[in-house]
């Protein structure tokens, strides 16, 4: 039998009452990795947006801080034992 367990990628990070999923001012902040190890990935959605600019809103950075910081403390090692 297959085990399975959760590994925790991104958080939303979001005003209140804001869906996390596609709402305005929402920020998720991703751990990424592309075979050189984790990093972090900032992605936001709003219509508004501009390629490759990400806008904090000074309220919002304390909540991304966390979320950044809850991801890397929660990041498993990657070994080969993942793939398998």
């Amino acid at each position: 039998m297959t085990k399975y367990i959760q590994t925790v990628l991104t958080i939303a990070v979001h005003p209140k009452g804001v869906n996390p999923v596609f709402g305005e001012g929402v920020t998720h902040v991703s751990l990424n990795d592309e075979a050189g190890g984790y990093f972090v990935e900032l992605r936001q959605s709003d219509e508004t947006a501009e390629n490759g600019i990400v806008r904090i809103d000074p309220n919002e950075w304390e909540e991304i801080k966390v979320a950044v910081q809850t991801l890397l403390n929660n990041a498993p090692a990657v070994d080969d034992t993942m793939l398998a």
